[in-house]
């Protein structure tokens, strides 16, 4: 689960149903988590900032939303279901879930933040990247405020597979240590989620709350 700033744990099941994200089943269907997660973060964004979105000019509301991948589970569901059930079974909405600047729409959207979007893939500094494009906007006049950020949602049967056979070839990064680190005790298994320890745990728990906070920016008081 993931935890809110307030002490309430969010489940997966939350995700699923469109709970922890504030979203109807139907929609909730109709988006990878990785948008999930960016949606429910920019609200404890907002309402930790204090801000009112009725005084923000639309225009000058900014969002600025890495995701090193996008929706890999999305993905990752779409080959499976072309696999063994045939293209016509590959779920329509598949393309606009897993598409990396999808986050940054979605929460565009959800606040009404007309101003500049951009969507940041670069890997493991993506969200660093993002933090920068957003500094440089405000510096140069381009926005008044914005969200900030970035969204992961990697653990899976192929994200954790992946990082594992990359600890075994020894060509693992120091940027993806946190991510190898958490598959290396269940690489021996055939199926990757089904080990289990407490290290493998806290590991996991930590990288998703690491990826699951945005923050609200705007100038600082001169």
């Amino acid at each position: 689960g993931l935890n809110h700033p307030d002490g309430a744990l969010f489940a997966a099941r939350d995700f699923r149903d469109g709970i922890g994200c504030d979203m109807d089943k139907k929609e909730a269907r109709r988006t990878d988590r990785v948008i999930q997660f960016a949606c429910a973060a920019s609200d404890m964004a907002l309402a930790d900032s204090g801000l009112d979105k009725a005084t923000i000019n639309p225009d000058r509301f900014a969002v600025y939303l890495a995701s090193g991948i996008g929706g890999i589970d999305t993905c990752e569901a779409g080959i499976k279901a072309l696999a063994l059930k045939g293209p016509s079974r590959v779920v329509p909405f598949s393309v606009p879930m897993m598409i990396a600047s999808m986050p940054a729409a979605y929460v565009a959207i959800r606040h009404g933040a007309k101003g500049a979007n951009m969507g940041i893939v670069t890997a493991c500094a993506s969200s660093l990247h993002a933090c920068a494009e957003c500094f440089y906007a405000i510096e140069r006049g381009d926005a008044d405020v914005a969200f900030v950020g970035g969204a992961e949602s990697t653990i899976s049967d192929f994200g954790l597979s992946a990082f594992g056979n990359m600890a075994i070839s020894r060509i693992a990064r120091p940027s993806a240590v946190l991510a190898v680190r958490c598959c290396m005790c269940r690489r021996r298994s055939r199926n990757p989620m089904s080990r289990k320890s407490p290290f493998t745990r806290v590991i996991c728990r930590e990288r998703i709350r690491l990826s699951f906070r945005i923050r609200i920016s705007r100038p600082s008081p001169t």
